[in-house]
């Protein structure tokens, strides 16, 4: 079984060399791996073509286009039954790529998520709480979860975001191509709005499919100041860590496809659209969103923002309501104040368990002098070992593959 993985680029060769190097590490002649190049002014060429790997593609597409389009071009040109993608400052585990072929060969899903642990940077100016990987054990060595579709539409259509990550996702992700065939549109374009990586799961969600989440880390998500996701969300924080590079809004104006809402500055509202845009695209699907929740999510993001950003966002909720005859949720939703108990629940507990180091510990990814999603993958590989295998399939339990994984970190410095 041949695997894909992609992964998109746009003037970033300072982190791409070191996230090309996680995907190269792997030791599988059955995957390819292909860089496709928004038309980079920067070194990202030389930084690609300096690995020689016969499994590596370099491509460009000649001209700065749309995040839209350059993965669109990306995917036209992988040949897996598997695709994969990630951002050029994240990177996979090499050590654990082996499990998850295993997995995916077994279960043959039409698209599988995974636990997604979270590196970020350490870049002057950059965040206080960095440099690190955080090892939590209810998201290390579970057994494979096969989701209902019934589950992973009501976590969608209820706004439920820290379930999120339950959901299919080509991004951090995979899905088959047969299954990525089924969910393009008539005319055969896969990603028809502007976040195309949140569409496709989004997408696969209301098309329904075969979906499995994996209580495991077989990647590492990557933030840095030239984060794409990071960097919308941090637009007009309140306690903004660094300046925000938003070019790519600029660049969606090039893109003929549009979502069924305007841009908005809250991402709530922003997956909202994209979920009614999945829901919208030929052939349509079945979409019934809870808006009192999903408004009242806009309304968190409104009181993260400061009053200019806030106000946007405002009048994003109101154009949004009208547009969708919404008044009266968006009336609930400001009623509650977006106040969600369950979520702070969660983070409470989550909070509490970081305390004790027999369910969670963070650990610094230093390695001969250097900290970069590279030396962050040996240390998570290095910890995980090769026993989630065991733990998802037996005899070993996830507890005592757990207690190893405590044993084989105290070689590392801890955070935190």
């Amino acid at each position: 079984m041949r695997i894909s993985i992609i992964i998109p680029t746009r003037e970033r060769a300072r982190y791409l060399q070191h996230s090309l190097a996680t995907v190269l590490a792997i030791n599988d002649d059955m995957i390819e791996v292909i860089v496709s190049d928004n038309a980079s002014t920067d070194h990202t060429e030389s930084v690609v073509k300096g690995f020689v790997d016969s499994r590596l593609r370099y491509l460009n597409t000649g001209h700065r286009m749309s995040m839209r389009m350059n993965f669109e071009y990306a995917f036209a040109h992988a040949t897996g039954d598997y695709i994969i993608s990630f951002g050029d400052d994240d990177g996979i585990l090499p050590g654990q790529f082996p499990i998850l072929r295993k997995l995916l060969e077994d279960r043959r899903p039409d698209a599988a998520s995974w636990s997604l642990p979270v590196y970020c940077w350490p870049i002057e100016g950059y965040g206080t709480k960095v440099g690190g990987i955080r090892f939590t054990s209810s998201e290390c060595f579970g057994k494979s979860i096969r989701l209902k579709q019934t589950n992973v539409c009501e976590i969608l259509e209820s706004g439920r975001l820290k379930d999120f990550r339950l959901l299919p996702r080509i991004y951090h992700g995979a899905m088959s191509r047969a299954f990525l065939d089924r969910i393009k549109r008539s005319d055969g374009m896969l990603f028809c709005a502007r976040s195309p990586d949140i569409y496709a799961s989004f997408r696969a969600v209301l098309m329904g499919g075969e979906f499995d989440f994996f209580p495991h880390p077989f990647s590492i998500n990557g933030h840095s100041p030239a984060s794409t996701g990071g960097s919308m969300n941090a637009v007009g924080e309140k306690r903004q860590g660094g300046p925000s590079d938003i070019r790519f809004l600029s660049e969606i104006a090039s893109d003929p496809v549009d979502d069924i809402i305007p841009i908005t500055m809250s991402m709530a509202l922003a997956y909202l659209g994209t979920a009614q845009t999945a829901a919208a695209t030929e052939p349509t699907a079945a979409f019934d969103p809870v808006l009192s929740n999903w408004y009242a999510a806009a309304l968190r993001d409104m009181g993260r923002k400061g009053p200019d950003v806030a106000a946007q966002i405002d009048a994003s909720l109101n154009a949004h309501a009208l547009q969708f005859e919404g008044q009266e949720a968006l009336d609930a939703a400001r009623r509650g104040r977006g106040t969600d108990w369950s979520n702070l629940r969660t983070k409470l507990q989550t909070a509490f368990g970081k305390l004790r180091r027999s369910t969670s510990f963070r650990l610094l990814a230093d390695e001969n002098g250097a900290n970069t999603i590279h030396t962050a993958a040996n240390m998570c590989d290095a910890i995980l070992g090769q026993d989630a295998l065991s733990a998802s399939l037996g005899p070993m339990t996830s507890t005592a593959a757990w207690q190893l994984a405590i044993a084989r970190s105290s070689g590392y410095k801890r955070q935190l």
